[in-house]
């Protein structure tokens, strides 16, 4: 296996659950936290799995540069936003820029990784597309109907 394309990928769940305490945490809607919790426990339970087919127990979780300025730069941008809707747009753009980027990876590394690590990149992005329905339906339902 090669470890640094998994540990890749293990830093692109560590970028989302990183965004998406972020926007937990600005949000001022309950209902909004509280969803945008359950997204974060579901990264968590993404991380694990991934940690454990890598065979990683320790918690580090490690960004690139390039990652720690996009997540600060979000942090900032979106503490001025007051309002849920505009937190949960945000958090919708990043499931989109997620889902891009494991797309991304699959065809990078379909040759360099083994079937068992791609199948869970594969799974991971199914996971993901089905976060982002939920999170467009929430949208929905909580601010537009």
């Amino acid at each position: 296996m090669k470890t640094k394309e998994q540990n890749e990928l293990l830093s692109y769940v560590h970028m989302a659950a990183s965004l998406f305490r972020q926007y937990a945490q600005c949000a001022n809607n309950l209902e909004t936290k509280d969803f945008l919790n359950k997204i974060i426990e579901k990264f968590s339970k993404h991380e694990s799995e991934i940690k454990s087919r890598m065979h990683i127990e320790k918690e580090g979780n490690v960004l690139s540069i390039m990652q720690n300025m996009i997540v600060c730069m979000k942090k900032m941008q979106i503490k001025t936003i007051k309002d849920s809707f505009e937190i949960c747009v945000e958090a919708l753009k990043t499931l989109h820029m997620a889902i891009y980027q494991l797309n991304r990876y699959i065809r990078k590394n379909i040759n360099v990784l083994n079937d068992e690590f791609i199948g869970i990149t594969k799974y991971l992005l199914k996971e993901y597309e089905g976060i982002e329905k939920e999170l467009r339906d929430f949208i929905k339902t909580e601010y537009l109907f």
